[in-house]
């Protein structure tokens, strides 16, 4: 009995060794390319599938739910950082009052990329002005954006509006 039960503990031991690797050991997962007869190169990931990009008719395929919102009221735009220049935009009805940091409806967004925002924006057909620029620290980020960290002497809430106005230069700004 003792001996099996040595060999059990033994063999989770070994298997629990074998899964923890060092994060910095893995090899980052990055996207395969297929070169493509005009020289170009198509992006394929992992599981075959391609990247969404910035597609009106592929986003609304994908993620139809997007396009279904009351903007009668104006639209929220959720903003987060994963990492410095890794920005994720989510999109809300608008809000009268500030949502909990935990609202389940934060929690269920999907991470867009700035072009896909535009798009989706785009596709609302709504004015910049009726657009809340709503920035968010998503609990599965470790990243906290520069306008969370004041220093003395710093005005939290002038360093939180610089970064929404640069976050609304994403946007909305020029992109000749």
């Amino acid at each position: 009995m003792k001996k099996r039960l040595c060999m059990l503990l033994i063999a989770a031991l070994m298997m629990l060794a074998g899964c923890g690797r060092k994060a910095e050991e893995a090899a980052p997962e990055e996207p395969a390319t297929i070169a493509l007869p005009d020289g170009g190169q198509e992006i394929l990931f992992e599981d075959g599938s391609e990247p969404i990009g910035a597609d009106e008719a592929a986003l609304r395929k994908a993620y139809p739910e997007v396009f279904m919102l009351d903007a009668s009221k104006g639209l929220d735009v959720i903003v987060w950082q994963m990492a410095g220049e890794l920005y994720s935009f989510g999109i809300l009805e608008h809000a009268e009052t500030q949502r909990d940091w935990l609202d389940p409806a934060l929690m269920q967004l999907k991470g867009f990329s700035a072009d896909e925002m535009r798009t989706v924006l785009a596709a609302y057909g709504v004015n910049e002005a009726d657009v809340t620029i709503v920035p968010w620290q998503n609990p599965i980020s470790s990243y906290l954006p520069d306008y969370l960290i004041v220093r003395t002497g710093e005005d939290p809430e002038a360093k939180r509006q610089a970064y929404i106005d640069g976050v609304r230069a994403i946007l909305f700004g020029d992109r000749s």
